[in-house]
C-alpha cells in the first residue's frame, strides 16, 4: 500500500486552520479564560511550520524553511503548556521553557549550518517535543481541579501518548531507523498520523474543558446566588414577569410577611394580597419594563394577619430557564417611616412655635421701642427746660454768681448735654437693631468722601492727611452703612486730634474670598488687653475727662456690621494709634 505523506500533511495542514478558526471563536467568548489564546498561538504556529515544509523544496531558503518549520512545531507545544498553565491559573515554569528551546535551537542550528545531519535534527526534534508533551502531561495532572479532573486525565492521557510515541521515535532514530519525512514509510505515515489525530483530541479536549469550567462556574455563581438569596435578612422575591406567579421565596419574606413558602409559591402576589395598593405593583412593572430595573420604591405592603408595613423596594429583572422573571428585595422600613412622621410632625409643631415666639417677640420688640421713644420724649422735656434755664441763667445772672456758681451751672448744662446725647445714641442703637433694612449696592467710594465731608468740619479737615483707596462695591442698607462710616470717621478724628502726626486712612483688601474694610488713624489708640470691650454698650477705655462720648458708638457699629451678616474688630496700641476691621456679606 503506498502511503503519499504529502496527502497527510495537507490534511494536518487544514486541520490546523480549522482549529485557528475555533480556538479563535473561543478566545473571542471566553476572554476571561487566559489559555485560549495560546492554544490559538499554538494552532498558528503549526499552520506556519507547515508551511515552511512546502518552502523545503526551494532550494535557496531550505535551511531557513528547515529552522522555521521545526522552530513553529516546537513553539507550538510550548504554547499548549503555557495556555494550559494559565487556564488552570498557574504561572509557567519559564526557566525550563527557555532551556528547553534555547538547547534545542541550538542544537538544530549545530546540525545544520556546522555538521549537516538530518537524523541528528531528526532526535533532536522528536525528544524536544517528548520532552515537551511529559512536562505539559505532568503539569496538567499534578494541577488539574475538581471541575475538569475528568477532561484533565483524558487530556493527560494523551500528552503521555503523544509523548511516549516520540520517545520511540528517538529511540528508533538512535538506533539507526532511517529518517526522510516525505519517504513513505510506516513510522512517517504514523507520526502524521499522531499528529493529526492528537491534535484532533486536543481540541477537543480543551474545549471539554472549558465548558466543565464554564459549568463549574455557573454552579458556584449558582450557589452564591442561591446562599446571598437564602441568608438575606431583607424579603426577597421571585415572580414570573408576565402573570406574576411566584416561583421562589426566601426566609426573609417569611418573615416580614408572615406567608409560608407552601401558601406562596406558584400563586401570584396579587392571589396572596400583599400589595394595599395595586397600582403600586404595576408600576413597578412598567418601570422595569421601560429601564430594566426599579431601585428604592416605597410602598406599602400586607402582612398575613392584616397589618400594614412600609417597605422600600429594588428590583431587576433576570431569565430563568428562558423565561423573564422579575427578582425583587424589600427592605422593611416601617420603623423609618414611624420615625419620619414624628420628625415631621414634631418640626410642624416647632414651625408652629416659632411663628408664634416670633410674632411674640416683634411684638415685645414694638412695644420696647415705643416704651424707648416715649421715654426718650419724656426725658427730653425736662432736660431742655434745664438747659433752657440754665442758660438763662448763665446769661442773666453770670455777673452776680461768684466763680463757684458759675462752675455749677456749667457743670448742670454739661450733664444735661451729655444725657441728651446719651439718649441720642441709644435710640440709634435701637434703630440700627430694630427697624427694616433695605439692600442695594452701595458705592463705598463716594460714601466714605460724602461722610467725610460731612463729619470733619473744614477747618478740621485741614489738620489732617485723609487718604481712601479704591474701595469694592456693598451690599447692604445705605442708611445704615452712612453711620457706620459716620461713627468710625468721627472716632478717627476724635482720637487723633491730640497728636501732631494726623493720619487718617481708609482702605480694603481681600481675604478667604471676601472683601475687608478698615481705617487706620495715628490716634491715641489703646491698650490690646481690653480689645474685647470694645464693642461693648457704655465700655470706654479712656475716660470722659479725656475724650467725650457715651460708649456706645462702637455697639452701633457693631449691630450694623452684625445685621449685614459680616464680623467687625479692632487691633491698636497705646500712642500708635488703631486700625478697624469689618466685613458684610456680598450678596442677601
Amino acid at each position: 500500500m503506498n502511503i503519499d505523506i504529502r496527502t497527510l500533511a495537507v490534511v494536518l495542514g487544514i486541520t490546523h486552520v480549522i482549529q485557528i478558526v475555533i480556538f479563535y471563536y473561543q478566545y473571542l467568548i471566553n476572554k476571561n479564560f487566559r489559555g485560549p489564546g495560546w492554544w490559538l498561538m499554538w494552532s498558528a504556529a503549526e499552520v506556519i511550520g507547515f508551511t515552511f515544509i512546502i518552502l523545503r523544496e526551494i532550494p535557496s531558503i531550505h535551511r531557513v524553511a528547515i529552522i522555521g518549520q521545526n522552530s513553529m512545531i516546537i513553539l507550538g507545544v510550548i504554547f499548549l503548556y503555557i495556555g494550559i498553565m494559565r487556564f488552570l491559573d498557574k504561572k509557567e515554569n519559564r526557566v525550563i521553557i527557555i532551556s528547553i528551546f534555547a538547547l534545542f535551537l541550538l542544537s538544530l542550528l549545530y546540525f545544520i549550518y556546522v555538521n549537516d545531519d538530518i537524523q541528528m535534527r531528526s532526535i533532536i526534534i522528536d525528544a524536544t517535543l517528548a520532552t515537551v508533551s511529559f512536562l505539559t502531561a505532568h503539569c496538567l495532572f499534578v494541577n488539574k481541579t475538581r471541575a475538569i479532573t475528568a477532561s484533565a486525565n483524558f487530556t493527560t492521557a494523551i500528552f503521555l501518548a503523544h509523548g511516549g510515541f516520540f520517545t520511540f521515535r528517538t529511540v528508533m532514530l538512535i538506533s539507526g531507523t532511517p529518517d526522510n519525512m516525505f519517504v513513505p514509510t510506516l513510522l512517517n505515515a504514523a507520526t502524521y498520523m499522531d499528529a493529526l489525530i492528537v491534535s484532533i483530541l486536543w481540541t477537543f479536549c480543551f474545549i471539554v474543558m472549558i465548558n466543565q469550567r464554564l459549568n463549574a462556574e455557573m454552579r458556584e455563581v449558582k450557589e452564591h446566588f442561591e446562599l446571598i438569596f437564602n441568608t438575606s435578612p431583607d424579603a426577597a422575591l421571585i415572580t414570573r414577569l408576565t402573570d406574576g406567579i411566584v416561583v421562589n421565596i426566601n426566609e426573609g419574606f417569611t418573615v416580614l410577611s408572615g406567608f409560608t413558602r407552601g401558601e406562596t409559591i406558584g400563586k401570584s402576589s396579587l392571589d396572596i394580597d400583599i400589595w394595599e395598593d395595586d397600582a403600586d405593583r404595576q408600576r413597578v412593572v412598567t418601570e422595569l419594563v421601560e429601564k430594566g430595573f426599579c431601585e428604592n420604591y416605597e410602598a406599602v405592603f400586607h402582612r398575613k394577619d392584616g397589618s400594614r408595613i412600609f417597605g422600600m423596594m429594588s428590583a431587576r429583572i433576570i431569565t430563568l430557564q428562558g423565561i423573564s422573571h422579575i427578582i425583587s428585595i424589600t427592605r422593611d422600613i416601617t420603623g423609618r417611616k414611624r420615625a419620619e412622621n414624628e420628625i415631621h410632625k414634631l418640626n410642624v409643631e416647632l414651625e408652629q412655635r416659632v411663628i408664634e415666639r416670633t410674632a411674640k417677640l416683634e411684638t415685645a420688640n414694638k412695644e420696647l421701642e415705643a416704651f424707648v421713644y416715649s421715654v426718650a420724649h419724656t426725658m427730653r422735656s425736662p432736660l431742655r427746660t434745664l438747659d433752657g434755664f440754665s442758660h438763662i441763667i448763665r446769661k442773666k445772672y453770670a455777673d452776680k454768681l461768684d466763680a463757684e456758681g458759675n462752675r455749677l451751672l456749667n457743670v448742670i448744662r454739661s450733664g444735661a448735654h451729655e444725657i441728651n446725647q446719651l439718649i441720642t445714641d441709644m435710640l440709634d442703637l435701637l434703630r440700627v437693631s430694630l427697624s427694616e433694612m433695605n439692600f442695594s449696592r452701595i458705592d463705598m467710594n463716594k460714601l466714605v468722601d460724602s461722610v467725610y465731608l460731612v463729619t470733619a468740619s473744614p477747618e478740621v479737615r485741614g489738620k489732617f492727611i485723609f487718604s481712601a483707596g479704591s474701595l469694592p462695591e456693598a451690599f447692604g442698607d445705605p442708611a445704615m452703612m452712612k453711620q457706620l462710616w459716620s461713627n468710625l470717621i468721627s472716632n478717627a478724628i476724635k482720637y487723633t486730634l491730640p497728636k501732631e502726626d494726623r493720619k487718617i486712612e481708609i482702605g480694603s483688601r481681600e481675604k478667604n474670598g471676601e472683601d475687608v474694610y478698615y481705617i487706620k488713624d495715628t490716634g491715641v489708640g489703646f491698650n490690646p488687653e481690653y480689645t474685647h470691650k470694645l464693642f461693648g454698650i457704655f465700655e470706654r477705655l479712656h475716660k470722659v475727662e479725656e475724650f467725650e462720648g457715651t460708649g456706645i458708638g462702637l455697639a452701633i457699629i457693631q449691630r450694623i456690621v452684625s445685621r449685614h451678616g459680616g464680623r467687625v474688630w479692632a487691633e491698636g496700641k497705646e500712642g500708635e494709634g488703631a486700625t478697624f476691621y469689618f466685613t458684610v456679606t456680598s450678596d442677601q
